[in-house]
C-alpha cells in the first residue's frame, strides 16, 4: 500500500524530470505540500532529497517550492542542515 511518505519521496523525485513545466509543476504541488499542517512528512522527504543531492543546481531545485510558500522556521533550519554542501545560493534562498 502507497503511503504518504512514499508519495513525498516520489514528489521530489520528480525534480529530476528533464521538463521544465513539469519541474515547474511538481514545485507547485510540493510547495502546497509543504504548505499544510501535515507538512512533516514532506519535509522528512525533502531533508532526504537535499541529503542524498551531490550538485549544488539539484539541491537549489529542491529548494524551489520554499520559494513559493512560507515555511515553519523549524523547518529551514533543518532542511539547511541537510545539504551536504551548502553554497551562497541555497543560503541565498534560505534567506528569502
Amino acid at each position: 500500500m502507497i503511503e504518504t511518505r512514499h508519495i513525498a519521496d516520489l514528489g521530489f523525485a520528480r525534480l529530476g524530470l528533464p521538463i521544465p513545466m513539469a519541474k515547474l509543476v511538481t514545485i507547485q504541488a510540493l510547495a502546497s505540500a509543504l504548505s499544510k499542517s501535515s507538512s512533516e512528512v514532506f519535509v522528512d522527504a525533502m531533508a532526504r532529497w537535499l541529503g542524498s543531492r551531490g550538485l549544488e543546481s539539484e539541491c537549489l531545485e529542491a529548494l524551489c517550492p520554499l520559494l513559493v510558500t512560507p515555511v515553519h522556521p523549524n523547518h529551514v533550519a533543518r532542511l539547511r542542515q541537510a545539504i551536504p554542501r551548502p553554497s551562497i545560493a541555497s543560503d541565498l534562498i534560505f534567506s528569502l
